[in-house]
């Protein structure tokens, strides 16, 4: 794209992603949106860290 026209692209089937990168977009201007955002997002990131540390536990082979 030329200088100023900023493009955002998530992949094929990426409806989660998606909707995940507008709704930080409309965060920028809604609290309420950011918020539940950044909540969504951290809960993200703790079921990623509980799979880390089972993954750890029992190896990748009894994952």
């Amino acid at each position: 794209m030329p200088s100023g026209i900023p493009v955002a692209t998530v992949a094929i089937n990426g409806a989660k992603n998606a909707a995940i990168l507008a709704s930080q977009i409309i965060g920028v201007a809604d609290d309420g949106v950011k918020n539940k955002i950044t909540d969504f997002k951290a809960s993200m990131k703790d079921g990623v860290m509980k799979k880390d540390a089972r993954l750890q536990e029992v190896g990748y082979a009894e994952y």
